[in-house]
């Protein structure tokens, strides 16, 4: 494998070019799936000058307050920019990832330098009988979505160089491990509402299901879980 060390990750410029694994489970569940993996654990973006890595406790805790408040029953107010969940960045290998300098020095910058997993929040948006998963909508926060790059590029003489596969990469197999996990202890998520049944491209557990039925947002657009 070539040396890619100081390469800038992307998934491209549509969506086609990363995988997407969304899905719904408890944070107890979440806990007994990611335990078995040796992670290296990180926040993604902006963090404290002394920061160093996460703890899957802090990604679990994090997670809980998300859980408690998508499954309160009520509005939530955003915490972390419009969003429930910060995002989080999964590896195995210390060198996905670097830091650097921010004009604050109170803080430094964690960048992704080789292909890496994404563990954000999402979404749904239900408006004229349509239901979309890609739509930006805090407001209908109710679950994970797992995402990896299929392809890469990187900066070349100030120019970007073509896009290459990530298929060679050790987070590529753990990241289709970690949704192996999750697959087998969830099934296809599935909305019924006054007149149609909807089944998005998500899984959900029997545990989330029946926690996440009292969501403000789903009630209020007549979304039920079956």
């Amino acid at each position: 494998m070539k040396d890619i060390s100081n390469r800038i990750i992307l998934g491209g410029t549509a969506g086609s070019g990363w995988d997407h694994f969304k899905f719904i489970i408890t944070p107890d569940e979440l806990k007994e799936t990611l335990e078995p993996f040796n992670l290296l654990i990180f926040k993604s973006g902006l963090v404290e000058r002394d920061y160093e890595f996460s703890k899957l406790s802090d990604l679990i805790n994090d997670y809980r307050d998300y859980w408690t408040k998508i499954t309160s029953g009520t509005i939530w107010t955003p915490l972390f920019n419009n969003n429930l969940f910060a995002r989080f960045l999964l590896t195995d290998n210390q060198n996905d990832i670097e830091f650097k300098d921010y004009h604050d020095p109170r803080y430094k910058i964690l960048k992704e330098v080789r292909p890496i997993i994404f563990l954000d929040s999402f979404q749904v948006y239900y408006q004229d009988f349509k239901l979309s998963t890609s739509d930006y909508n805090p407001e209908g926060s109710i679950g994970l979505n797992l995402l990896y790059p299929k392809i890469f590029c990187y900066p070349i003489n100030g120019q970007l160089s073509e896009f290459e596969k990530t298929d060679s990469f050790s987070t590529k197999n753990l990241y289709s491990q970690i949704t192996e996990v999750i697959s087998k202890r969830t099934k296809k998520l599935i909305f019924q509402t006054e007149d149609k049944v909807i089944r998005p491209n998500t899984y959900i557990s029997d545990k989330a299901r029946i926690k996440l039925n009292i969501n403000y947002y789903l009630n209020s657009k007549g979304l039920k879980i079956m």
